[in-house]
Formats: structure tokens, sequence, C-alpha cells
């Protein structure tokens, strides 16, 4: 019925306004970034629509969304393959080797044997990040000196600053940390992969509310912004 409701209301270029909760999932990054110009839009268009965001690591949040519990998620991209769930990309970020100024010193380029000094600090098993860093150090064979996992991307910045080791770490969003000289970020060789974001909803779900948002964080997306920082 809702499905039937949805396509008539589109046939008669019926203005539609969101209503209900509406649950959904998104990482810590995106909580940090864009988010709030996203629910300030949202909140504008449907002001009917209540909102109940979660943040976590991805493959938490994507096991919620195949339980029914979450209506859509904003999640880095995974390789593995998911019938149950469909993707629309956001955005893809680039990423970079950062340090305290006081570890290692500005303008140069990293090598996997420079890597390889350093302890390195990462986020948990769980995090498509750290999926995505075993996939590249088992590729190039870094022999990666972890010293910490932290499942906080805001504490692995803060744990850089004070120089506990080094970690990997989105570029644009921490520029301005960089040019405050608060850290130095590093290309390195062989290069970091970089890691697409997307919009995740199950496959089932064929509801107005899905694409209406998915539209929207198209038009919101900004992982340059830095409110948490």
């Amino acid at each position: 019925m809702l499905v039937m409701e949805g396509e008539i209301k589109s046939l008669l270029c019926l203005p539609q306004s969101l209503s209900g909760t509406c649950r959904f999932g998104i990482s810590e990054l995106t909580a940090l970034t864009w988010f709030p110009n996203f629910v300030s839009r949202i909140n504008q268009l449907h002001p009917q629509l209540v909102l109940e965001p979660y943040v976590d690591l991805g493959s938490a949040l994507e096991k919620k969304l195949m339980r029914g519990e979450l209506d859509f998620a904003i999640v880095p991209h995974t390789r593995a393959g998911n019938g149950l769930l469909s993707s629309m990309p956001l955005a893809t970020l680039d990423f970079a080797w950062m340090a305290s100024p006081k570890r290692i010193k500005a303008g140069k380029t990293l090598t996997v044997e420079e890597i390889q000094q350093h302890p390195i600090i990462v986020m948990t098993s769980e995090s498509r990040l750290t999926e995505s860093f075993h996939n590249w150090s088992s590729q190039h064979k870094v022999s990666a000196r972890r010293v910490l996992a932290c499942n906080s991307l805001s504490a692995i910045v803060g744990l850089t600053i004070a120089d506990v080791g080094i970690s990997f770490l989105p570029r644009r969003f921490l520029e301005p940390m960089v040019e405050h000289g608060k850290l130095n970020a590093f290309q390195s060789e062989p290069p970091l992969p970089s890691i697409e974001y997307c919009f995740r909803w199950r496959t089932d779900d064929t509801r107005t509310l899905v694409p209406t948002l998915a539209q929207l964080a198209g038009t919101e997306v900004n992982y340059s912004l830095a409110y948490g920082f």
C-alpha cells in the first residue's frame, strides 16, 4: 500500500512532504563534516519527518540496514557484494599519512621502509578504513607495527597530534590542522588507496523516502567541512 501511494503521488505530480520517523546510519567522518547541513536541508523540505541518526562503523551499520533496523546508511564502500543492498556513490576521498611535526618533518614522500619505522594508529578491525589499509599493506608487503586500534576517528586525530604514532587520515578534512601546524601530511610510495563513500539502502525498499533523501545527500555531500575540529 505504501508503494502504491508513492506511485499515485508521482503520477499526479503532487508535492510530497515526507513524514514519520527515519532511522539512518552515518560514519563518524560524515557526522563531523556535512551531516549538519544535510539535516538542516531535510528539516526545511520535510518538517514533519523525525530523524533518528546513528553514528557507527560501516560494517555495523550495514548489519542494521540488512536487518531492517535502518532506512539507509552513508558508509565507505566495500568490495564485498551484497544482493540485499543497493548503493549510490557520493564522494571519493583521498587519504594521506599524517604525523606530528615533532615526529616527521614536512616535505617528503614516505617509503615503505620509513612507514615501518613508526608505530601506526588504526581504526578497529570492523572499520572499512582499516580493511582498506590491510589490503594495501598486504598488496605492497608493508609490515606495519600497530601500536593502537581505536573505533573513533576524532580520537585517532588527537593521538596523532600527541605523537603516539602515525596514521592515515582523510586529507581534505584535516587540511586546517595541517595549515595550522598541528599535523604534517605526507604522500607515500606506493600511494594509499582512495575510499568511496556511498548511500546504501535495502534493494527491496521502494518507498519514496529513499530516493528523496539519496538525492539530498548527493546535493549536500562535502567532506572538506570540519565541524568537529
